[in-house]
């Protein structure tokens, strides 16, 4: 091979190289390891927290270039049609209740319905994932109190944590939540504290 088409052919692999180093992030199944499972939980709890806080939900939810590699083409393109078409605007939170979350700190998240997802699935993901639909975001008051309130749509676990292909529906915050004692949690983060929410778990299968 003459050295100009060596040198062609070296430059073409480095650049595949940077592209999938750079590449946009892929279904992964949950980790084996416990303490890396807790860590990816805590990590997006927290960052679920703020942005509820906030109102900047684009903050966990995917972007278009993400979407499109967590999904097949098809499905891809269903999801966008829908957002589109305004599905999960009602997700918006109220300025009221940014305040309220604001007011507090990220305390636990409560996971249900969660699952490991099939590419043959309804999702259509590019990839076997776990999935979960609904959470129970919990914060804690300055005084010790705790308030709550359920986030639902569909969260994928990716090489780079959790991502929202959508969020339908962000529950307004509710002091002494009932679902605080109530809810069986697959998986819980408890915010990383002795002194925080106790969450009753049931193992993930």
């Amino acid at each position: 091979m003459p050295k100009r088409d060596r040198l062609g052919a070296y430059a073409a692999c480095l650049l595949a190289a940077c592209a999938s180093a750079s590449g946009a992030p892929s279904p992964r199944a949950l980790p084996d390891d416990s303490l890396e499972r807790d860590r990816v939980l805590a990590r997006f709890g927290e960052r679920l927290y703020g942005a509820v806080a906030t109102g900047h939900l684009e903050e966990v939810v995917a972007s278009d270039r993400a979407r499109d590699a967590l999904l097949k083409p098809e499905a891809a393109q269903r999801t966008s049609l829908e957002l589109a078409s305004g599905k999960g605007a009602d997700a918006a939170v109220a300025p009221s209740d940014r305040a309220v979350w604001g007011s507090a700190r990220y305390a636990g998240l409560c996971i249900q319905s969660g699952r490991l997802e099939l590419p043959s699935g309804a999702l259509g993901l590019s990839k076997a994932g776990f999935v979960f639909e609904r959470g129970l975001l919990i914060g804690r008051e300055p005084a010790g109190g705790e308030l709550a309130g359920w986030v639902e749509g569909v969260f994928v676990l990716t090489e780079e944590g959790f991502v929202a292909l959508e969020i339908e529906r962000i529950e307004p915050p509710r002091r002494d939540h009932s679902d605080l004692e109530l809810a069986v949690c697959e998986l819980a983060d408890h915010g990383g504290s002795p002194q925080d929410v106790v969450l009753r778990e049931e193992p993930t299968h």
